[in-house]
């Protein structure tokens, strides 16, 4: 009876650690994602039983930190320190975390020991300007930078997403007959290698423990071997407000987004963004994202222009399971009017799911699925075929993301995309292989 009751009690203990170690993954790839206050409502019921552990407690303190739960954030990292007296990049984010609080004893004493433990010389820059400010009584900068860069090569099977029926037939009208319609081969579908560089910059300026604001800037090129009218490049600002209280985040925001085609001026967009989440408990959150705004072609493509709006509803579940599974689940609904009389055919309407899904499959490594269906119906009858239009799109995508080092993340990927149009000119199918390195900088 002993004999077996111990084995129980082994069994649970051990339970209980695989389930507090998923915890601990999911957490570390929510905070690597951005969202540490999911990351935080995942950790905190795990306080209890896991405080001490340094794993646990890194983690516990970096998510309290950018959740703005500076005092809980401190607790954490002085348990982690009490194990990890040489853990300097931990000791910096504590010696801050007193500077912003005003106390100056604390944070002069921590930015000390790091000077005193042979810190590198991006900690040593930084504590040292720390220490400076400390000393003309300056205030702690609230503000926060991070970003991240990165490089893309693959194949793209149909560059241009664009048919590969080489002649289709236009129907008669009046003392027309139909005709059959031969396709110029520029025309037609395009495949080519090609590489994208990335970059992408983020500031968030806390104006309280609940309240902050954000901006940002991202830029992206795309240049094709063969296929070089397809060349593009993009670039879009973002600005706005985040309003936390408990467990729900309001925003409110702006955003625009200039694209070039073969080193044109091709499209413009700017839109109003409102969105607000909820986490539930902690592995469940639910949120709704509203966009208003206009698309603006340039030239002759004018006439493409329209007004804009979709609603999209978000749930977002964890699993504590092998491979701690993480689902999120999109519904989203698009209307298009359009801005030039006469020009209805150019606006869609549509209906759109996605379903998103990770597995941690180790402590660096993850695998990803996106499945995408989407139902367009558009507003007047093609000039061409005399018939409204109407667009069945699909897409699969799979990848892997790897992270050889904190920071870095090498991410091959394929994607699988084909419309279905009742207009046979409109469909097109298209795949997709890619590899990605990016830096990521906070």
């Amino acid at each position: 009876m002993v004999t077996r009751n111990l084995l129980i009690g082994a069994v649970l203990i051990c339970s209980l650690n695989v389930l507090a170690n998923t915890g601990w993954q999911q957490a570390g790839q929510l905070l690597e994602s951005g969202d540490a206050e999911a990351a935080y409502q995942l950790l905190k019921p795990l306080e209890t039983t896991e405080a001490g552990r340094a794993e646990y407690d890194a983690l516990l303190a970096r998510s309290a930190e950018q959740s703005g739960r500076y005092t809980e954030a401190i607790f954490a990292y002085e348990r982690l320190l009490t194990v990890r007296p040489g853990d300097l990049e931990a000791r910096y984010r504590l010696a801050r975390i007193y500077f912003r609080l005003g106390e100056t004893d604390n944070a002069t004493a921590a930015y000390h020991a790091i000077l005193e433990q042979g810190a590198t010389a991006g900690l040593r820059e930084a504590s040292e300007r720390d220490l400076a400010a400390l000393s003309d009584g300056q205030r702690f900068n609230p503000t926060r930078v991070s970003g991240l860069a990165g490089v893309k090569i693959g194949y793209d099977s149909n560059a241009n997403s664009a048919t590969d029926l080489s002649t289709f037939t236009l129907p008669g009208g009046g003392i027309f007959p139909p005709a059959l319609v031969s396709l110029v081969p520029s025309s037609l579908e395009q495949s080519d290698q090609f590489y994208s560089l990335y970059g992408r910059l983020r500031v968030d300026h806390q104006l309280s423990a609940n309240v902050s604001l954000y901006g940002g800037v991202d830029l992206q090129t795309k240049r094709l071997d063969d296929a070089d009218t397809f060349d593009s490049q993009q670039h879009g600002v973002i600005g706005g407000i985040r309003v936390a209280r408990g467990r729900d985040q309001y925003r409110l925001g702006i955003s625009a987004s200039h694209y070039r085609l073969d080193d044109s001026d091709y499209l413009k967009h700017g839109h109003l963004v409102a969105g607000w989440s909820r986490m539930i408990d902690p592995k469940r959150m639910v949120e709704v994202r509203g966009t208003w705004g206009q698309l603006h072609y340039t030239g002759v493509q004018s006439v493409r222009d329209v007004d804009r709006g979709v609603i999209d509803l978000g749930v977002t579940q964890l699993f504590d399971t092998v491979y701690q599974p993480r689902l999120r689940a999109n519904l989203y609904v698009v209307q298009e009017s359009n801005r030039q009389a006469g020009f209805s055919h150019v606006a869609h309407d549509a209906v759109g799911v996605q379903l998103f899904g990770e597995l941690a499959l180790a402590g660096n490594l993850s695998a990803y699925g996106l499945v995408g269906y989407e139902v367009r119906d558009y507003g007047g009858a093609d000039p061409l075929f005399f018939r409204p239009r109407d667009d069945n799109y699909g897409s699969v995508t799979l990848g892997l993301k790897y992270v050889p080092a904190p920071r870095w993340e090498l991410v091959p990927e394929i994607r699988y995309s084909q419309n279905h149009s009742n207009l046979g000119i409109y469909e097109y199918d298209r795949l997709q292989a890619t590899i990605m390195l990016l830096r990521r900088f906070d």
